[in-house]
């Protein structure tokens, strides 16, 4: 039996996640929107974000329409955070979470599930000003790091 290291491992996992969740939840949706010839995809650097199978991938079905590392259109070493998901959720997430005494798995779901759902509209309001907030301090900048302006 070949035994891999545990961290290639994990990638190969979160690499077949990552793509189930593309090609089976989103890409139906921009095919049933009929986004797909109009969308840009922005990926982050998460080594699953840019395996061989997800370039090969993104290239076939968003061909010169995806950001990201290795891709048609490059994204640049540590870019400002733009998305909530990367300035926001997870911090806001994990403060919360880490308050509570998590003891399995389904415990830690739970938790994570009920934390999103209690985010109030006022502060989804507030992510979705600071997220354009952000996108035209960038255009301000041409591009730049905007952390020091923040």
């Amino acid at each position: 039996m070949l035994c891999l290291p545990i961290a290639l491992s994990a990638l190969i996992f979160l690499t077949a996640t990552f793509m189930m969740k593309i090609n089976d939840f989103l890409w139906p949706i921009w095919v049933r929107k009929r986004l797909r010839s109009k969308i840009y995809f922005k990926q982050d650097v998460a080594p699953a974000h840019y395996s061989l199978l997800a370039r090969q991938w993104f290239h076939e079905k968003l061909s010169g329409r995806w950001i990201g590392r290795i891709g048609p259109i490059e994204w640049a070493a540590r870019s400002p955070d733009l998305t909530p998901l990367d300035f926001f959720l997870w911090g806001y997430v994990k403060q919360k979470v880490y308050r509570h005494n998590i003891k399995n798995l389904d415990d830690l779901r739970q938790v994570i599930t009920e934390t999103v759902k209690s985010i109030s509209s006022d502060v989804l309001g507030n992510v979705f000003f600071e997220t354009a907030k952000r996108l035209q301090l960038v255009i301000d900048n041409n591009g730049k790091h905007i952390e020091q302006l923040l």
